[in-house]
C-alpha cells in the first residue's frame, strides 16, 4: 500500500516537523483540518484512472504477470494513493485508487504508484510461498528464482541499454 505524505498539511497540529504520515495512520490519528474538510481530497479523475489502467497493462507485461487478471475495484483505496487485494484461487488482483493527498497527480506519479502496486502482485507468490509452513525449500527457491530472473533481465537491459 502506497501512503501519501500529508506532513506539510498536518505537522503544525502534531507539533513535530519530522513526523511521518505512516505513523499518524498507524496510530489512528488524523489531521483535524482534513477531518473538517479544510484540506481538499486529491482524488484521481476518470482520465487519471484511464492513465493508471494503461500503466497497469504496461507494467503487467514488463513484470511478466500475464497469469494474473488485474482489474480496477469499485471502491476507493482507504488512506492510500492505491492498494491491491488478491483472490488467489481466481488469480485476480484488484487495485483501487484513493486520495493522493499532498502528492500532485501527474502521469509520472500515476505510473510510479501503478508500478508500486504491481510490484506487490509480482512478489505475491514469493511472499505467500515463503509464509506457508507447508512450503518446501524447493518451492521457495523456485519463487525466489522467478523474481531474481526477471530482475536480472530488467536490470541488465536497463544498465546496458539493450
Amino acid at each position: 500500500m502506497f501512503i501519501p505524505p500529508r506532513l506539510n498539511q498536518c505537522n503544525n497540529y502534531f507539533g513535530v516537523t519530522n513526523l511521518r504520515f505512516e505513523y499518524v495512520i498507524n496510530q489512528q490519528f488524523t489531521c483535524p483540518d482534513y477531518q473538517l474538510g479544510l484540506i481538499d481530497m486529491n482524488i484521481p479523475t476518470a482520465e487519471d484512472a484511464e492513465l493508471f489502467a494503461q500503466s497497469v497493462r504496461r507494467w503487467q507485461q514488463v513484470l511478466n504477470l500475464s497469469d494474473w487478471r488485474i482489474e480496477k475495484g469499485l471502491k476507493p483505496a482507504k488512506q492510500a494513493m492505491a492498494s491491491v487485494e488478491f483472490n488467489e484461487n481466481a488469480r485476480l488482483a484488484t487495485y483501487r485508487l484513493g486520495d493522493f493527498g499532498a502528492e500532485k497527480i501527474t502521469p509520472r506519479s500515476l505510473d510510479m504508484t501503478c508500478l508500486h502496486e504491481l510490484l506487490h502482485v509480482f512478489l505475491h507468490d514469493l511472499m505467500t510461498t515463503a509464509q506457508d509452513p507447508k512450503s518446501s525449500q524447493d518451492e521457495i527457491d523456485a519463487q525466489e528464482h522467478r523474481v531474481v530472473n526477471l530482475l536480472e533481465k530488467l536490470l541488465f537491459k536497463d544498465y546496458h541499454g539493450i
